[in-house]
């Protein structure tokens, strides 16, 4: 069934966006992959999803739609009558899938990025591979619940949790392939072996799913970029003060010679390294960012500066500051979803 107006801006290593790409294959749709930079972030990413500028963006013709998981659930309901359904029809089934789907993305995804983030330093990883390990044995336990004896978490065919924990599965093996370690084990785990090779040569999965070996290098660039920043003191004191926050956040790798245009129009001052981006708000020289990094994020564990842990009111103006911002954006999403009704849902009910 072709569909010329469906597009999916991503890149090709993501997991997020692989999950969109399997969610369409399943539904025999036919749509263009755009490929985004990143590194810059393009226009089009940063106008199509001004909140989180991240991937995957899907365009069906003037709709946009952002977040992997919400995307799969839209092109679920909207494409209903096509083959199969991607979430359980039953509502409790459908409650479990999502309960399911959170747990993945919070155990999995987190141990696999700091695994990455870990770089060469093997005791900050084992408690990661513990995790992993012990996420495995559990999710062994949730398919043969979820499965009643059948191929997939979903029954007989692929379902929302399939798509989840598989587009992560290729990642797992990267991070085997790279720590020379074993995480997933055939014997512990007889029942998601099955379950992995099925998954991986359905032909809705096995055309975009991403080559080990190609993750591998991908994988190995990432580690060199984080190090070359690593390598700089005053970026390093940056990284740190955001790995105490537990902040997820993205390195972009500065050339330096020549000075790229980024950093000669964030920092026109002294064109220097580290230039910390808040949304649309930049920060420069280390110990600046470091401080704002504390009284922005001072609800977050690790207060940096002993005066932060104090909360007094100049420790909650960024909370407010954050709050104001916050009641700007959903006067606009009111006024754009409202369509002049009473409501958000375009109405004059409550909507969910």
């Amino acid at each position: 069934m072709a569909q010329r107006d469906l597009r999916l801006l991503g890149a090709w290593f993501s997991p997020f966006v692989l999950r969109v790409q399997i969610a369409l294959n399943l539904k025999g749709l036919d749509y263009e992959v755009v490929e985004e930079t990143l590194n810059p972030k393009s226009e089009l990413l940063l106008k199509s999803n001004p909140v989180h500028k991240k991937i995957p963006v899907f365009f069906h013709g003037d709709k946009v739609i952002c977040e992997s998981a919400i995307i799969v659930e839209y092109i679920d309901e909207v494409w209903s009558n096509n083959a199969l359904s991607i979430l359980p029809q039953n509502a409790y089934d459908r409650a479990n899938a999502r309960f399911w789907v959170s747990y993945i993305d919070d155990k999995w995804v987190t141990s696999l990025k700091s695994v990455l983030l870990a770089g060469d330093d093997d005791e900050a990883k084992k408690s990661h591979f513990v995790e992993m390990e012990e996420a495995l044995e559990r999710m062994e336990e949730v398919f043969n619940k979820c499965s009643e004896g059948k191929t997939y978490f979903g029954g007989d065919t692929i379902g929302i949790v399939d798509i989840v924990f598989g587009s992560l599965w290729s990642w797992m093996r990267v991070i085997e392939e790279m720590n020379g370690r074993k995480v997933f084990d055939e014997a512990k785990n007889p029942s998601l072996a099955k379950w992995a090779e099925t998954f991986s040569a359905d032909a809705a999965v096995k055309g975009v799913l991403p080559e080990t070996h190609k993750l591998v290098e991908y994988a190995e660039s990432l580690k060199k970029r984080w190090a070359a920043a690593a390598a700089n003191p005053f970026a390093l004191r940056v990284q740190i003060a955001l790995n105490l926050k537990g902040l997820d956040y993205e390195v972009v790798e500065e050339t330096l010679n020549p000075k790229s245009e980024l950093l000669l129009k964030s920092n026109p001052v002294h064109k220097k390294i580290p230039v910390f981006f808040h949304g649309d708000k930049v920060i420069c020289e280390s110990a600046i960012i470091v401080e704002y990094i504390d009284e922005w994020y001072t609800s977050m564990r690790n207060a940096l500066l002993a005066e932060a842990a104090d909360q007094d009111d100049e420790a909650k103006k960024p909370h407010f500051v954050g709050m104001e911002e916050a009641l700007e954006r959903m006067e606009e999403v009111f006024n754009k979803c409202s369509e002049g009704k009473a409501y958000f849902g375009r109405g004059y009910n409550w909507n969910y």
